[in-house]
């Protein structure tokens, strides 16, 4: 296992700088540092130089600055022993990705309101260029990639009688607002919120509700009309239904 470049000063300026040039590395196999050399004669490292058998020399009869290395070497394995396949959720992130240039003003929003919202509710910075390369550079990798998420809900196309899991956002007297992809909604009417008559929006659906919706058209301005009419809640396979005008029940 390669732990880590050691320069050592008593070897001198120049044979630090050709070791770190060479790409020379200590070898650390089962944290015995004797190994080292047995790897290296055995030819389990490879394309590096003669050097390693004077470093790993160094290493095994060095002074108290070389044993202190070693040291520090072993609390460092003691703690990684091997890199993460992850990183963490909260380490910085840089994400890059594309976006339909033609979507880039769904996602800035009338005088930036939306990318502005975007940014502020994960605390991230995004830039977008005109070709539709959208960065997004946080100090929270969660964030980064929640803005992300948001993007590419907004940005996503939606297809008539798609189906989606989500969440209601509003309640108004003549139906109900369904956020189904991050940053995107629909509006069911209140004559689809059910196969029977309903009088009132919140005697089906209530804010915060999950519901299973259908998209039942998408109008000429883009417009998300959904419904429940024959969209089971149970969590079966959904029935296709006729689909009315709205207000028709």
């Amino acid at each position: 296992m390669k732990v880590g470049i050691i320069g050592l000063g008593r070897m001198g300026e120049g044979m630090s700088r050709r070791m770190m040039k060479d790409g020379i590395e200590v070898w650390g196999y089962r944290r015995n540092y004797e190994k080292a050399q047995e790897a290296y004669e055995n030819g389990y490292v490879d394309g590096v130089t003669t050097d390693v058998q004077t470093l790993v020399q160094t290493v095994k009869s060095g002074g108290p600055g070389i044993f202190m290395m070693v040291v520090i070497l072993e609390k460092m394995l003691e703690a990684l022993d091997k890199p993460r396949d992850t990183m963490s959720p909260h380490a910085p992130r840089l994400l890059s990705f594309r976006i339909d240039p033609e979507l880039i003003g769904t996602v800035i929003g009338p005088g930036g309101r939306t990318i502005k919202g975007i940014t502020e509710r994960t605390n991230t910075k995004i830039d977008i260029e005109d070709t539709g390369i959208v960065t997004v550079a946080s100090h929270d990798g969660a964030a980064a990639e929640e803005a992300q998420k948001i993007i590419e809900g907004l940005t996503r196309r939606v297809s008539e009688g798609e189906y989606f899991d989500g969440k209601v956002t509003r309640v108004i007297p003549i139906g109900a607002f369904v956020e189904i992809l991050p940053g995107k909604e629909g509006m069911i009417h209140i004559s689809q919120l059910s196969d029977q008559r309903v009088e009132k929006v919140e005697d089906v659906v209530n804010v915060g509700d999950e519901v299973r919706v259908r998209v039942r058209e998408i109008d000429n301005r883009g417009r998300i009309n959904l419904t429940l009419r024959g969209v089971p809640q149970d969590g079966s396979d959904p029935q296709p239904t006729v689909i009315l005008p709205i207000g028709e029940s």
